[in-house]
Protein backbone atom coordinates (compact mmCIF):
# COMPACT_ATOMS: atom_id res chain seq x y z
CA UNK A 1 0.00 0.00 0.00
CA UNK A 2 1.14 3.73 -0.56
CA UNK A 3 -0.36 6.66 1.61
CA UNK A 4 -1.13 9.92 -0.23
CA UNK A 5 -0.21 12.07 2.95
CA UNK A 6 2.08 11.24 5.53
CA UNK A 7 1.96 11.42 9.10
CA UNK A 8 -1.84 10.67 9.64
CA UNK A 9 -1.35 7.40 10.08
CA UNK A 10 0.90 4.67 11.14
CA UNK A 11 0.79 0.72 10.79
CA UNK A 12 0.93 -0.96 13.85
CA UNK A 13 1.07 -4.43 12.31
CA UNK A 14 0.22 -6.53 9.47
CA UNK A 15 -0.57 -10.32 9.06
CA UNK A 16 -0.76 -12.36 5.97
CA UNK A 17 -3.72 -15.71 6.59
CA UNK A 18 -2.78 -17.79 3.54
CA UNK A 19 -5.78 -19.82 2.34
CA UNK A 20 -3.27 -22.13 0.44
CA UNK A 21 -3.12 -25.79 1.47
CA UNK A 22 0.17 -26.81 1.80
CA UNK A 23 1.53 -30.36 1.78
CA UNK A 24 5.13 -31.67 2.58
CA UNK A 25 6.75 -33.68 1.12
CA UNK A 26 9.90 -34.59 2.95
CA UNK A 27 11.44 -31.43 2.82
CA UNK A 28 9.48 -30.22 -0.34
CA UNK A 29 6.80 -28.11 0.25
CA UNK A 30 3.60 -27.51 -2.36
CA UNK A 31 0.95 -25.27 -1.58
CA UNK A 32 -2.13 -24.49 -3.99
CA UNK A 33 -1.87 -21.53 -5.73
CA UNK A 34 -4.52 -19.09 -6.47
CA UNK A 35 -6.59 -20.12 -3.38
CA UNK A 36 -7.99 -17.03 -1.76
CA UNK A 37 -6.19 -15.83 1.65
CA UNK A 38 -6.54 -12.47 3.89
CA UNK A 39 -4.16 -9.66 4.80
CA UNK A 40 -4.80 -7.70 7.90
CA UNK A 41 -3.63 -4.16 8.79
CA UNK A 42 -4.06 -2.50 11.89
CA UNK A 43 -2.98 1.37 12.34
CA UNK A 44 -2.69 3.78 14.63
CA UNK A 45 -3.60 7.52 14.35
CA UNK A 46 -0.35 9.95 14.91
CA UNK A 47 -2.27 13.77 13.91
CA UNK A 48 -6.37 15.07 13.27
CA UNK A 49 -6.46 14.71 9.57
CA UNK A 50 -7.38 12.79 6.32
CA UNK A 51 -5.19 10.58 4.17
CA UNK A 52 -5.97 7.77 1.32
CA UNK A 53 -4.21 4.72 1.33
CA UNK A 54 -4.29 2.53 -2.12
CA UNK A 55 -3.37 -1.09 -1.25
CA UNK A 56 -2.50 -2.62 -4.41
CA UNK A 57 -3.41 -6.63 -5.05
CA UNK A 58 -0.49 -8.27 -7.35
CA UNK A 59 -1.60 -11.95 -8.37
CA UNK A 60 2.37 -13.30 -7.98
CA UNK A 61 1.10 -16.51 -9.90
CA UNK A 62 0.50 -13.94 -13.01
CA UNK A 63 4.41 -12.73 -12.29
CA UNK A 64 3.40 -9.99 -10.23
CA UNK A 65 0.72 -8.38 -11.87
CA UNK A 66 -1.58 -5.64 -10.52
CA UNK A 67 -4.86 -7.24 -9.70
CA UNK A 68 -7.17 -4.67 -8.64
CA UNK A 69 -6.31 -1.86 -6.16
CA UNK A 70 -8.29 -0.70 -2.64
CA UNK A 71 -8.91 2.56 -1.73
CA UNK A 72 -9.27 3.29 1.56
CA UNK A 73 -10.12 7.43 3.53
CA UNK A 74 -8.10 6.75 6.92
CA UNK A 75 -9.68 9.90 9.44
CA UNK A 76 -8.69 11.07 12.25
CA UNK A 77 -10.35 12.56 14.97
CA UNK A 78 -8.95 15.10 17.62
CA UNK A 79 -8.67 11.86 19.88
CA UNK A 80 -6.99 10.21 17.36
CA UNK A 81 -9.38 7.36 16.55
CA UNK A 82 -9.36 6.48 13.01
CA UNK A 83 -12.14 5.74 11.11
CA UNK A 84 -11.47 3.50 7.61
CA UNK A 85 -14.15 3.84 4.54
CA UNK A 86 -13.19 2.43 1.31
CA UNK A 87 -13.53 4.67 -1.87
CA UNK A 88 -13.68 4.64 -5.58
CA UNK A 89 -12.39 6.86 -7.99
CA UNK A 90 -14.03 8.06 -11.75
CA UNK A 91 -12.17 9.28 -14.17
CA UNK A 92 -13.22 11.33 -17.37
CA UNK A 93 -11.55 13.12 -20.14
CA UNK A 94 -11.97 16.09 -20.37
CA UNK A 95 -10.85 16.53 -24.03
CA UNK A 96 -9.34 20.28 -23.73
CA UNK A 97 -9.17 21.36 -27.41
CA UNK A 98 -13.48 21.02 -27.18
CA UNK A 99 -13.70 24.02 -25.00
CA UNK A 100 -11.37 26.55 -22.68
CA UNK A 101 -9.02 23.77 -20.79
CA UNK A 102 -8.55 26.87 -17.75
CA UNK A 103 -12.25 26.09 -16.74
CA UNK A 104 -12.68 23.44 -15.03
CA UNK A 105 -14.86 21.90 -13.99
CA UNK A 106 -16.18 20.68 -17.40
CA UNK A 107 -18.37 17.46 -15.97
CA UNK A 108 -20.97 17.69 -14.14
CA UNK A 109 -23.36 14.60 -12.68
CA UNK A 110 -26.61 14.17 -11.45
CA UNK A 111 -27.56 10.93 -9.16
CA UNK A 112 -30.77 8.58 -9.58
CA UNK A 113 -30.74 7.78 -6.48
CA UNK A 114 -29.66 10.15 -3.63
CA UNK A 115 -28.00 8.75 -0.35
CA UNK A 116 -25.79 6.22 -1.58
CA UNK A 117 -22.90 8.00 -2.43
CA UNK A 118 -21.32 11.13 -1.41
CA UNK A 119 -18.39 12.97 -3.30
CA UNK A 120 -15.32 13.57 -1.21
CA UNK A 121 -13.11 15.48 -3.78
CA UNK A 122 -12.73 16.42 -7.19
CA UNK A 123 -9.48 17.24 -9.14
CA UNK A 124 -8.35 18.42 -12.64
CA UNK A 125 -5.51 17.71 -14.62
CA UNK A 126 -4.78 20.31 -17.86
CA UNK A 127 -1.60 20.86 -20.03
CA UNK A 128 -0.99 24.19 -17.94
CA UNK A 129 -1.55 22.78 -14.11
CA UNK A 130 0.25 18.93 -13.88
CA UNK A 131 -3.03 18.56 -11.27
CA UNK A 132 -5.50 20.96 -9.39
CA UNK A 133 -7.86 20.05 -6.34
CA UNK A 134 -11.31 21.16 -7.03
CA UNK A 135 -13.17 20.23 -3.57
CA UNK A 136 -13.13 18.22 -1.03
CA UNK A 137 -10.84 17.89 2.20
CA UNK A 138 -9.24 14.76 1.35
CA UNK A 139 -8.35 16.09 -2.54
CA UNK A 140 -4.82 15.34 -3.06
CA UNK A 141 -3.79 14.52 -6.61
CA UNK A 142 -3.53 10.97 -7.61
CA UNK A 143 -0.24 9.81 -8.60
CA UNK A 144 -1.51 8.54 -12.47
CA UNK A 145 -3.28 12.12 -12.73
CA UNK A 146 -2.54 12.26 -16.58
CA UNK A 147 -3.34 15.29 -18.94
CA UNK A 148 -7.00 16.27 -19.46
CA UNK A 149 -8.37 14.48 -16.47
CA UNK A 150 -11.25 15.44 -14.18
CA UNK A 151 -11.26 12.72 -11.37
CA UNK A 152 -13.85 12.38 -8.30
CA UNK A 153 -13.61 10.46 -5.30
CA UNK A 154 -17.09 8.73 -3.77
CA UNK A 155 -17.43 6.59 -0.85
CA UNK A 156 -20.70 4.55 0.05
CA UNK A 157 -23.21 5.96 2.52
CA UNK A 158 -25.43 2.70 2.76
CA UNK A 159 -25.88 -0.17 0.61
CA UNK A 160 -27.82 0.06 -2.77
CA UNK A 161 -27.10 0.83 -6.11
CA UNK A 162 -27.29 4.73 -8.09
CA UNK A 163 -26.48 5.49 -11.23
CA UNK A 164 -24.63 9.04 -11.90
CA UNK A 165 -25.09 10.23 -15.29
CA UNK A 166 -22.36 12.91 -15.93
CA UNK A 167 -22.63 15.99 -18.53
CA UNK A 168 -20.14 17.10 -20.80
CA UNK A 169 -20.68 21.00 -20.24
CA UNK A 170 -18.67 22.35 -23.19
CA UNK A 171 -20.36 19.72 -25.57
CA UNK A 172 -22.68 17.70 -24.31
CA UNK A 173 -21.69 14.55 -24.14
CA UNK A 174 -22.99 12.17 -21.48
CA UNK A 175 -21.18 9.36 -19.74
CA UNK A 176 -23.25 6.88 -17.03
CA UNK A 177 -21.68 5.20 -13.93
CA UNK A 178 -23.43 2.77 -12.10
CA UNK A 179 -22.01 2.80 -7.90
CA UNK A 180 -22.79 -0.60 -6.14
CA UNK A 181 -22.20 -0.57 -2.44
CA UNK A 182 -22.47 -4.00 -0.52
CA UNK A 183 -23.52 -3.86 3.43
CA UNK A 184 -19.85 -3.53 4.26
CA UNK A 185 -19.68 -0.09 2.58
CA UNK A 186 -17.38 -1.46 -0.31
CA UNK A 187 -18.21 0.64 -2.97
CA UNK A 188 -17.47 -0.42 -6.64
CA UNK A 189 -18.11 2.09 -9.95
CA UNK A 190 -18.85 0.53 -12.77
CA UNK A 191 -18.84 2.56 -16.05
CA UNK A 192 -22.10 1.78 -18.52
CA UNK A 193 -22.55 2.44 -22.56
CA UNK A 194 -26.12 3.84 -21.83
CA UNK A 195 -28.49 4.51 -18.95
Amino acid sequence: YNLRKEGIVQEVSHKNIDGGNCVKFGIFEQCNVGVPGKEIWTFKGLREGETIAEFTYAQHWDGGLAGKTIKVLFTVNSRLEVKATYLTEVVLETNASTGNSLSYPLWSYTLSKQGIVQEISRSACSPFVSCMCIEGSACTCPNNCAEGQEIWTFKGLCEGETIAEFTHDTIGEKRWILFKVNSNLEIAAIYLETQ
